[in-house]
C-alpha cells in the first residue's frame, strides 16, 4: 500500500529536477543581462552551479538505489540505505522485518526440490498462508511433492522453513539459508535427520542422552517426557509417532510482572509461548527431542499442555518456579474452571442438576451451566456440545427462535471449557428471562443426551 505513494513522489521529484537542470550554454546567462544585467551574472552563474550539483547528487542517488535493486532482486522490500549499518552479521534480522511478503519462501521451496528430488516434502513453517502462496506457484508437478503438515492432515514434517528471527532459534540443524547485507532472511531446518548426514545428527544424539539421564518433571498423558534445564524446556519421547508430533504444544508462562509481556498479551497475564513441533523439534531413531528455549523476563509459573482437536488448548499440569527447584502441581487455584471443580469436589455446589457423559450443575441464579468431569480425557471433550434452553414464557425468545421454542447456545468446550490435570470443566452463560427456564435439553454430538428442569 506504499509502493504506488513512493512511486508518485518519485516521479514528481524527478520532473523537478529535470526542471532544474542546467539549460544550453549561455541560455541563463543572456538571460540575466535581458532582464538584470551584467551586475547580476556572478549570482546567476552560482545558481547554476547549485542546481548542478544537486542534479548530479540525485542522480547518482538514483544509480546507487537502482544497482542496489538488481543486486538484491528478488529481494529489493529489503533494501537499506548507507545510513544504516549493513555490514554488523545479523544485526538487521533481530530490529527490522527484512520481508513482509514471503517471496523468499519460493527459493527454499526449490531448493529442497533440486536437492530431493525423488521425495515428497512436508513441511511447517512459521506462516503457513505464505508457504502455501509460494507453493501454488510453483510447476504442477513440483506442488504434488510439497505437502504442508498441520494438525488436521496428522503429517510427520520433515523440514521447517524459518522467516521470523525476532523470536528463539529453531531447534534443528539449518541446511539451507539465503542472505542480504549479511543477514539472514531465510533458512531452511531439518526436523527429520534421517534426511542429514549422520554427523549433523550426532550432537543431537547426545542432547537426548543428556535430557533423559535425570528425572523428568512430568511424564505427560500426551506421552512425553517433561525437563526443565534452566531457561530451557525439554520434550523427549521414546517411540514417537507422527501423530505424536502433529498437534501443537501448549505453553503458557505467568511473569512476575505483566509489564514483562508483548502489549497484546498484558490482558491474558500469561505469554503465549505455544508453538509446534516442527519449530523447536527433531526426530531421529524413532525418538523425538524438543528444546523450547524461554523469555528472559522473570517467570512465576510455567502452565503445559498440548491443542486437541475439538477441545482447544488443554492444560494438563503448571510449573511452580518460584521455589527453590521447579514443583509440578495439577492445580489452578486461581483459575475459574478449578474453582469450579474445587467447589463440586467439596460438596458446596450440591447434586448435579442431571447426569450424562458430564454432570451438570445450575448455578443458584440459573443463569449458568456448568458441565463437569473428573477425571476426564481430552477425547471426551471431542464434538459439538448441544444446548438447547426453553422459557418458561416463549414470548421472551427472539424472532428467529420462537418457531423452534428454544434458544440454541450450542459450543465447543474450548469455547467456554479448560481440560486441566484431568478435570474438564465448561462454564457456560444462560440467557436471562424474567419468567425463568423451564427445562434445558443438552447433548454431545448424539453420543449422550439428558433433559432436565431450568429454574
Amino acid at each position: 500500500f506504499l509502493y504506488a505513494p513512493a512511486c508518485l513522489l518519485a516521479v514528481y521529484g524527478l520532473r523537478a529536477l529535470l526542471a532544474a537542470a542546467p539549460r544550453r550554454r549561455g541560455a541563463w546567462l543572456r538571460h540575466g543581462r535581458r532582464r538584470h544585467g551584467r551586475r547580476r551574472h556572478g549570482r546567476r552563474r552560482h545558481g547554476r552551479l547549485l542546481r548542478r550539483g544537486a542534479f548530479a547528487l540525485a542522480a547518482a542517488a538514483l544509480v546507487a538505489t537502482a544497482a542496489a535493486g538488481v543486486r538484491l532482486h528478488p529481494y529489493q522490500q529489503g533494501y537499506f540505505n548507507f545510513l544504516v549499518d549493513r555490514r554488523t552479521p545479523e544485526q538487521l534480522r533481530t530490529r527490522y522485518e527484512l520481508s513482509y511478503s514471503h517471496m523468499e519462501y519460493r527459493e527454499a521451496l526449490e531448493y529442497l526440490l533440486a536437492r530431493y528430488p525423488d521425495s515428497t516434502l512436508s513441511l511447517q513453517a512459521g506462516n503457513l498462508l505464505h508457504l502455501e502462496h509460494n507453493r501454488a506457484i510453483l510447476p504442477a508437478a513440483a506442488r504434488r511433492r510439497v505437502v504442508i503438515a498441520d494438525q488436521a492432515a496428522a503429517k510427520p514434517v520433515n523440514f521447517y522453513v524459518n522467516t521470523r528471527f525476532r523470536r528463539q532459534p529453531p531447534f534443528g540443524p539449518v541446511i539451507y539459508a539465503r542472505r542480504i547485507y549479511h543477514n539472514t532472511i531465510v533458512e531452511v531446518i531439518a526436523v527429520d535427520l534421517s534426511l542429514v548426514d549422520a554427523a549433523a545428527a550426532a550432537d543431537y544424539r547426545a542432547d537426548y542422552r543428556a535430557a533423559v539421564a535425570g528425572a523428568p518433571l512430568l511424564r505427560s498423558q500426551f506421552g512425553f517426557d517433561l525437563y526443565l534445564d534452566g531457561r530451557t524446556l525439554t520434550w523427549a519421547k521414546e517411540s514417537c509417532r507422527a501423530e505424536d508430533t502433529a498437534p501443537w504444544f501448549v505453553v503458557r508462562a505467568v511473569p512476575a510482572a505483566v509489564d514483562d509481556l508483548p502489549p497484546r498479551q498484558r490482558e491474558r497475564g500469561a505469554g503465549i509461548l505455544d508453538f509446534h513441533f516442527g519449530r523447536y523439534g527433531v526426530r531421529f531413531d524413532g525418538r523425538c527431542l524438543i528444546r523450547r528455549p524461554l523469555p528472559d523476563y522473570p517467570i512465576l509459573t510455567l502452565e503445559v499442555g498440548r491443542e486437541v482437536a475439538g477441545a482447544g488448548s488443554v492444560l494438563e499440569a503448571a510449573i511452580d518456579l518460584r521455589a527453590a527447584g521447579a514443583a509440578v502441581r495439577r492445580q489452578w487455584p486461581d483459575n475459574p474452571y478449578w474453582q469450579a471443580h474445587a467447589a463440586i469436589a467439596a460438596g458446596k455446589r450440591g447434586a448435579p442438576a442431571a447426569r450424562g457423559a458430564f454432570d451438570l450443575y445450575l448455578d443458584a441464579s440459573g443463569t449458568e451451566l456448568t458441565y463437569h468431569k473428573a477425571p476426564c480425557a481430552p477425547e471426551e471433550t471431542r464434538g459439538r456440545f448441544f444446548l438447547h434452553v426453553f422459557p418458561a414464557d416463549a414470548a421472551e425468545l427472539a424472532a428467529g427462535e420462537r418457531q423452534a421454542g428454544f434458544s440454541n447456545r450450542s459450543f465447543l468446550f474450548a469455547e467456554y471449557g479448560a481440560l486441566l490435570g484431568g478435570v474438564c470443566a465448561a462454564l457456560v452463560p444462560l440467557p436471562a428471562y424474567e419468567g425463568g427456564i423451564a427445562r434445558i435439553r443438552t447433548s454431545q454430538s448424539n453420543r449422550w443426551s439428558v433433559e432436565f428442569a431450568g429454574r
